[in-house]
């Protein structure tokens, strides 16, 4: 694909391989590709170079990239993930509202109820561990350099709310956030405003009258 690339820069590109086979110069492209399981499987850019091994390649944590040279010699290396900027604060949100929340709702725990007839601990134990690998996440996204005073520089965006959401929740299964110094630095910071606060699931009406 590079050389295809290269080629279709003209001459440019054709003298770039004649400079290179000839060893009078070398040119060399590098991009990092983060990959993921799908579109929004955040929680699996976390694996390991070793896990993504053993999977194999059908497992879908891949992504593409692009590479394009144009006649004046100008190199652009497109890839299909970005976690920087807006995109931050997404990844962020969605960690929580798509990857994990949705596997912990009271549907999916009386689905494991009444269809697997599992009993409370293991449905506790269900809702544990889908809590754990998000804030594992959420972690690992946090220690980047787009993350300020909250979770997106200094300004309470959406990915605050969900981290709030994710953060009373963990308190409500047992889950311990200490791990998660990240995490919980910017959660304590929420909590200590007023309409979070407010706004915490347990002081809801109908809310249990205690985790």
């Amino acid at each position: 694909m590079l050389r295809a690339a290269i080629c279709g820069a003209g001459h440019w590109g054709t003298r770039l391989i004649e400079s290179v086979q000839g060893k009078s110069g070398k040119i060399g492209f590098a991009a990092v590709v983060e990959p993921a399981m799908s579109n929004m499987g955040y929680l699996s850019t976390l694996m390991t170079a070793q896990a993504r091994e053993k999977a194999g390649p059908k497992n879908g944590a891949v992504s593409m990239a692009r590479v394009t040279i144009d006649p004046l010699g100008a190199v652009t290396v497109t890839a299909d993930v970005t976690v920087q900027g807006q995109s931050h604060e997404t990844v962020l949100a969605q960690i929580v509202a798509c990857d994990s929340h949705p596997l912990i709702v009271p549907r999916v725990r009386e689905y494991l109820e009444h269809e697997f007839k599992l009993d409370e601990a293991t449905r506790t134990k269900w809702c544990q561990h889908w809590h754990l690998a998000a804030l594992t996440a959420l972690e690992a996204h946090l220690q980047g350099p787009a993350t300020g005073r909250y979770c997106h520089g200094d300004t309470i965006t959406l990915a605050d709310i969900c981290l709030a959401s994710q953060a009373a929740g963990a308190k409500f299964f047992n889950v311990d956030t200490a791990p998660f110094p990240n995490f919980s630095r910017i959660a304590n910071s929420l909590a200590a405003i007023d309409a979070f606060a407010r706004a915490h699931p347990l002081k809801q009406p109908g809310a249990p009258a205690a985790a």
